[in-house]
């Protein structure tokens, strides 16, 4: 296996590592609950028991209703019987692994109708991979894999104006970004409000510590 065929995932990242407050601890105040009950409710749905669900739903403040919710939302399919699936059959892994090398047989390069905009967006680019030490390509692959696996991707945004090259103008009402990093989709969950997407809350390190996320912190991709 080469250094970029590792599925990022399998590492901590530093800047993790190095936050201050890198997570709050899983307890009665934790905004998904007890991490076996979650599991619960994670089953559930996996498995379209909705007798079972709406015993549970007390348990993250999920009501259901036909459109609007507020509280965390479990995945609408369980992620983690694909994750298995990936790692129990060969062909299946193969199969994801041979679309990847196909979106990244040839070198590719930005373009646009604009130079300025495109050389600006190179330059960044290149900060960033250099703030993270996540090479482009490498992002980008990660990204990819996640989409082919589970049709989700995720990135964490990191805002930071001493540690980004991007230039704050008057109109901006955050700090310019500073680092991209991708998160598996296993440990994502999005918090609505009355039906309305307001943040993100993941869990971090064993499962035993969570960190929330604005939306403008949080980059969600999906692939039909």
């Amino acid at each position: 296996m080469t250094p970029q065929d590792r599925d990022p995932f399998d590492d901590q990242h530093d800047w993790i590592l190095q936050q201050k407050d890198s997570g709050k601890l899983v307890s009665g105040k934790c905004p998904l609950g007890n991490q076996r009950e979650l599991r619960r409710v994670i089953d559930a749905i996996g498995n379209r028991d909705y007798g079972k669900l709406k015993d549970l739903q007390i348990l993250l403040g999920l009501p259901l209703t036909e459109y609007t919710y507020t509280g965390i939302r479990p995945p609408e399919f369980n992620l983690m019987e694909q994750a298995a699936v990936y790692d129990a059959e060969p062909l299946v892994r193969r199969a994801i692994q041979r679309q990847l090398d196909l979106w990244f047989k040839e070198p590719f390069q930005l373009v646009g109708r604009k130079a300025p905009y495109v050389d600006y967006l190179s330059k960044r680019l290149k900060q960033i991979a250099f703030v993270t030490r996540i090479p482009t390509r490498q992002l980008f692959r990660t990204v990819v894999r996640s989409l082919l696996k589970y049709s989700n991707s995720f990135l964490i945004v990191e805002r930071d104006s001493a540690l980004s090259g991007g230039v704050r103008k008057d109109w901006m009402k955050v700090p310019p970004i500073a680092g991209l990093f991708p998160v598996s989709p296993l440990t994502m969950f999005p918090r609505f409000e009355k039906g309305k997407l307001i943040g993100w809350v993941r869990l971090v390190g064993r499962g035993d510590r969570y960190a929330e996320y604005p939306t403008e912190s949080v980059i969600h991709m999906t692939l039909d």
